[in-house]
């Protein structure tokens, strides 16, 4: 009991600073309120002071996180959009640090299935651990209410072109005009430093 006290206090602590409880819900930018409560597990996660959605913690599992494309699947899954997950570190013969897509182009992505409906307010990248490449620039996309895609815009309703990276490791956060209520969410690159590569995270109420 005193244990559940402490690390409810713990979790009320970490999330102050962000627009909403994490404990609690907010308004997206559909005027509704949604977002799953935030677990007690992500109390480790959150030290920084940000509402992270559970990516770097693997509160959100491997098959729940896939992309366009991945480099070399045909070899091994060391470029597996499943290490795409902030601080994830180079781990020999195992993971390169990073997704890294198979080609560098407009059309890749990488999507987060939230296993249903999850407010999102923003989203911290980083480069790959192992080499120097980053995404610069980028889109985000996410799978609405209505199970149509949309797109994350500013106030006059266009398309937000989010800087990303300059190097591998500095995580670098960009916060939503407006929550969104998302049941997938998609980071689509539009430029990038050497390859598609990147880390992430997203935050949530």
């Amino acid at each position: 009991m005193l244990k559940e006290i402490i690390l409810l206090l713990a979790v009320t602590t970490l999330c102050n600073g962000c627009g909403c409880g994490c404990a609690g819900q907010c308004s997206s930018s559909d005027g509704k309120k949604g977002g799953h409560d935030f677990s007690k597990i992500n109390v480790q996660a959150n030290r920084d002071g940000l509402c992270k959605l559970g990516l770097q913690n693997h509160y959100i599992p491997d098959g729940a996180i896939t992309a366009s494309s991945y480099w070399r699947p045909d070899v091994d899954d060391r470029h597996n959009p499943k290490w795409a997950r902030l601080y994830q570190a180079l781990i020999p013969d195992v993971s390169v640090g990073s997704w890294s897509a198979a080609t560098n182009n407009a059309n890749q992505w990488i999507q987060v299935d939230l296993n249903g409906a999850t407010t999102i307010t923003g989203v911290v990248t980083q480069g790959r651990n192992s080499l120097d490449q980053w995404v610069t620039e980028y889109k985000v996309s996410y799978l609405a209410a209505d199970l149509t895609w949309k797109t994350v815009n500013d106030n006059s309703g266009t398309a937000i072109l989010f800087s990303g990276n300059s190097d591998r490791e500095s995580p670098v956060t960009n916060m939503f005009y407006l929550p969104i209520t998302a049941h997938k969410i998609r980071i689509l690159p539009t430029k990038w430093h050497g390859h598609v590569s990147l880390r992430h995270e997203y935050l949530t109420c």
